[in-house]
């Protein structure tokens, strides 16, 4: 990846989810994106987001914030921490504003080295992921896990993320099961006029 220039005009903007010790942020930052906010449960990663604020992700620090309905910072003013569940984050004034959300929910549900119990896990964080897109309406979502995901048992659970990723604003019930959420949308699909035809992901 090519160094960005220090007088980058930095108009693209992010928010990131899951944010750890920073990585994927570093790199969302060095493609050129402002971050308006980050969101990370783990204390020890966020005294290393706050410690590195500067450094690494090209802010004037972190504010540490307890606010559920956070607002996008102005230019020039620090980002702000959310050090808690993303579970009750609510990012509706992020919405039209966000150009890349980005995130890596938790990858032990799906892990080769835990316990496998995938969407069952209640660390699987993947609805709360969609949740997110739904309230901010990104222009583009980045995403990342860990290869167990694309184990065999898993198959139809990556492909109903895949379809949550397509069609993120057909909102699942909390009673209804994620398997039937999924086959509603694929028949509500079936019946829908197509207007353009996309090749296969390859």
């Amino acid at each position: 990846m090519n160094d960005q220039p220090e007088s980058v005009n930095r108009t693209r903007t992010s928010v990131e989810l899951f944010a750890g010790g920073g990585g994927l942020a570093m790199a969302v930052h060095e493609a050129g994106f402002r971050p308006l906010l980050f969101n990370e449960f783990n204390k020890r990663a966020c005294q290393t987001l706050v410690a590195s604020a500067r450094k690494t992700l090209g802010t004037d620090g972190l504010v540490e914030i307890e606010d559920i309905r956070p607002k996008p910072p102005a230019v020039g003013q620090p980002a702000p921490l959310y050090p808690a569940d993303v579970q009750d984050l609510d990012l509706t004034a992020f919405e039209g504003q966000v150009d890349v959300l980005a995130g890596g929910p938790p990858c032990q549900p799906f892990s080769a080295g835990g316990v496998a119990k995938g969407d069952e896990d209640k660390r699987n964080m993947f609805p709360a992921m969609f949740k997110a897109i739904r309230q901010v309406r990104p222009k583009a979502v980045i995403c990342e896990n860990v290869r167990g995901l694309l184990r065999p048992s898993f198959a139809d659970y990556f492909q109903y993320i895949v379809n949550e990723l397509r069609l993120p604003h057909q909102q699942r019930v909390d009673s209804t099961r994620w398997q039937d959420h999924d086959a509603d949308r694929r028949r509500s699909q079936a019946t829908r006029p197509h207007h353009h035809s996309y090749p296969p992901a390859r």
